[in-house]
């Protein structure tokens, strides 16, 4: 999926790319706070999948996001684990929208999927304001979610016509 960040040096918005992580891509995130090679070898029992959003021009892998295909008590998909490359967070970073880009891409899997849009994500506590100012996400029984209309709203703002 061909998505838009922006470039907050420039201003510019950049083309970047969503698509499932492949074997090789492991070795050129050693940079990430999330050991993801360990992460893929104790998910063999699990049914997630593992996505990156790359930039177009140089291929750098800037954030990667696991979702659950869908879980049968919630009808959703889980948003199980995300990642922002270190660089790209805070005041001082390099690209915006990776985040937005990879929630938007889970609700439309959730929409593709026949689930209506509904996204749950179980959140560290320091940060489940961020996901609820940032995202719209609301809080129920422990989970973060996504319902149909936010997440309509997060594709809509972070997937716009390229």
């Amino acid at each position: 999926m061909q998505v838009n960040i922006v470039d907050k040096l420039t201003g510019q918005e950049v083309k970047a790319v969503i698509e499932q992580m492949k074997d090789e891509d492991f070795g050129s995130i050693e940079d990430y706070k999330l050991n993801w090679k360990d992460y893929v070898k104790e998910k063999e029992h699990r049914s997630d999948l593992i996505f990156k959003l790359k930039e177009t021009n140089s291929g750098v892998i800037l954030g990667m996001i696991s979702l659950i295909d869908e879980l049968r008590l919630t009808h959703s998909v889980e948003i199980h684990k995300i990642e922002v490359k270190p660089e790209n967070i805070g005041r001082n970073k390099r690209y915006d929208n990776i985040a937005g880009c990879l929630i938007a891409f889970a609700c439309q899997q959730s929409i593709d999927k026949g689930l209506g849009g509904k996204v749950v994500l179980i959140s560290k506590n320091k940060l489940r304001w961020h996901y609820h100012n940032k995202y719209g996400m609301t809080e129920f029984m422990g989970f973060l979610v996504s319902n149909s209309e936010n997440s309509r709203q997060l594709i809509n703002k972070y997937h716009k016509a390229i």
